[in-house]
């Protein structure tokens, strides 16, 4: 099982709280830090893109060692419809039994009927298969090793160039994103997102001045 580090522990328990949804980061998670965890649970299928935002899977729920909730189906083997339709039988049948004169034929008609209707209440239904919501895929371009240029994304998304530069510099910025661009030679220009590894090492790479002139 992989084994998760106690700031992702801490982002999924808070989002079992909010019913599955990722609505919620603890205090000490920011900026890059809330980016790089992010998306390692996504890289790791513990979330997934839900709407705008992200929701806990299973393997979210399992790696916590708590149990995903139950779906609809689930819902429905236990619940109160699956069990009436279990007594309504019964007391058919205890009728029938009481009744000489009943028409036999008629009561395996009936029985069957109420079968039927058993199985379809617990026949699973096709899942649906869930849209990749557009934030989420240019996040992912722009976590390319080779990044992504604006020509890509209107690709990509059907997006106006105009739309694509305002996603770059407010709705990814706002979401703790930071964006960075280079321009090679005559070459298109490349966007990605800039993480917490790459952050380092300009740190490390930055020249240190002294704070005392001979």
């Amino acid at each position: 099982m992989y084994q998760i580090t106690d700031n992702q522990r801490a982002l999924i328990l808070l989002a079992v709280e909010t019913g599955g949804r990722i609505e919620n980061f603890p205090d000490n998670l920011r900026g890059g830090a809330r980016t790089a965890v992010t998306r390692s649970l996504l890289l790791n299928d513990l979330i997934a893109t839900d709407g705008a935002g992200h929701a806990l899977t299973d393997a979210g729920y399992e790696v916590v060692g708590l149990e995903p909730p139950m779906t609809d189906i689930v819902r429905a083997e236990e619940g109160d419809g699956v069990i009436e339709s279990g007594e309504e039988n019964a007391d058919n049948e205890s009728d029938a039994s009481h009744d000489v004169d009943g028409d036999a034929d008629a009561d395996a008609g009936d029985t069957n009927a109420a079968i039927g209707v058993i199985a379809e209440a617990v026949t699973p239904a096709p899942a649906k298969e869930r849209k990749p919501n557009r934030i989420a895929q240019v996040v992912a371009l722009l976590m390319r090793p080779q990044g992504v240029t604006i020509k890509e994304v209107m690709a990509a998304t059907d997006w106006q160039q105009h739309s694509v530069r305002g996603f770059f510099a407010g709705t990814l910025k706002k979401k703790g994103y930071t964006v960075i661009n280079e321009k090679a030679g005559k070459e298109d220009r490349v966007y990605r997102i800039q993480t917490e590894e790459a952050k380092e090492a300009e740190r490390a790479a930055a020249p240190t001045t002294s704070d005392e002139e001979e």
